[in-house]
C-alpha cells in the first residue's frame, strides 16, 4: 500500500459512517463494563485507535497507521466531540467536550470494536445529558465505523450543535493528501 492511499483511507474511513441521533427517549442498551486503569487500544486492519478514560472525560490518544508505524494525529489534539447545548427560552450556550466536564465515563471493548459513554455532567444544570460513541472495526477496509448518540433528558437545555469526530491530523508533508468527506 502506498502512503497517499493510506492517508485517504485513514481520514475517510474514520469519518465515513457517522450517525447522530438526539432524542429524549430512553436508549435500551446493556450497561458498559468499566475499564481498568490505562488506555484502551483496538485495531481495524492497519488502523490502530487508542483512547484513555480520564478523571472527567475520555481522550483520544492515538490514531496510527500500524503498517507504517506512523501517528496520524497532530500533537495538538481536540476533544473527540464537542456538544453545544442551548438553554430553552434564552440564547445562553454551554459546551461539553469528550475530554472534560463529566462525572461518569465508561470505556470498553465490544465484540467488534469499542464503546465510550459519558453521563452526569459536572454542571448540575445539565443533568440528563448523556453521550455514547460506538466504533465498529471494519478489518477489510482498515476503517472505524462510528455511531454517535446524544441522549437529552434535561428539561432546560436543547442540543444545539454537535461536532463529531473532531480530529486534528498531523502534517503529512507535500507528497501526501487527506480527503475528508463532507455531509
Amino acid at each position: 500500500m502506498n502512503v497517499p492511499t493510506t492517508r485517504f483511507w485513514c481520514a475517510s474511513a474514520l469519518l465515513l459512517l457517522m450517525r447522530f441521533a438526539a432524542s429524549g427517549d430512553a436508549v435500551a442498551a446493556p450497561p458498559p463494563e468499566p475499564l481498568p486503569h490505562g488506555p484502551l487500544s483496538a485495531r481495524a486492519g492497519d488502523l490502530s485507535l487508542r483512547l484513555r478514560q480520564e478523571d472527567s472525560g475520555i481522550r483520544l490518544l492515538s490514531l496510527q497507521d500500524a503498517a507504517l508505524g506512523e501517528e496520524l494525529l497532530s500533537t495538538n489534539q481536540s476533544p473527540l466531540f464537542t456538544l453545544t447545548l442551548r438553554q430553552i427560552g434564552s440564547k445562553e450556550e454551554v459546551r461539553l467536550g469528550a475530554d472534560e466536564g463529566w462525572r461518569q465515563t465508561t470505556l470498553r471493548k465490544t465484540r467488534d470494536g469499542l464503546e465510550a459513554h459519558w453521563e452526569k455532567p459536572v454542571d448540575p444544570s445539565l443533568a440528563g445529558i448523556a453521550v455514547t460513541a460506538t466504533a465498529r472495526a471494519d478489518q477489510r477496509q482498515h476503517a472505524w465505523r462510528w455511531k454517535f448518540r446524544v441522549e437529552n433528558r434535561s428539561a432546560g437545555w436543547s442540543v444545539w450543535r454537535v461536532v463529531f469526530p473532531q480530529l486534528a491530523l498531523a502534517d503529512f508533508g507535500a507528497k501526501d493528501c487527506v480527503f475528508v468527506p463532507q455531509g
